[in-house]
């Protein structure tokens, strides 16, 4: 698969990948790809196995609820795992606090329920 053919874009960077979006930049009806690429020129072996291990599931996964890898590819002189997009986007992307919902967490939640229980005298159910 000919990279160079694709314009990038960073969806996500940390200290072993990055994550590219690469839209077609020659065949504008092609369909866009993943890219997890390696952030370091000299990454760690630890690092170089994460993506030769999720390259070996390609055989197993379903495109209706996984995103499968057709290839492995030489990007910018490193291994880099070609995924197909969905086009959607990525979670970090979201805000960790939605609008609208409490700002408790679960375990709050469980903890206030869990201790109201506790301290219920009466024969009925609390």
């Amino acid at each position: 698969m000919e990279l160079s053919q694709y314009v990038l874009e960073v969806l996500r960077r940390d200290e072993e990948f990055v994550l590219y979006r690469g839209e077609p930049s020659n065949q504008p009806c092609s369909p866009s790809v993943l890219l997890l690429s390696l952030a370091s020129m000299t990454p760690a072996l630890e690092t170089l196995k994460k993506i030769e291990y999720e390259y070996s599931f390609r055989g197993e996964l379903d495109s209706a609820w996984a995103i499968r890898s057709p290839a492995l590819a030489e990007h910018r002189g490193q291994m880099t795992l070609v995924l197909e997009d969905s086009g959607g986007e990525t979670l970090d992307r979201f805000p960790r606090q939605l609008p609208g919902l409490p700002k408790t967490s679960a375990a709050d939640s469980l903890q206030t329920k869990s201790s109201a229980r506790g301290s219920c005298e009466s024969s009925e159910p609390c």
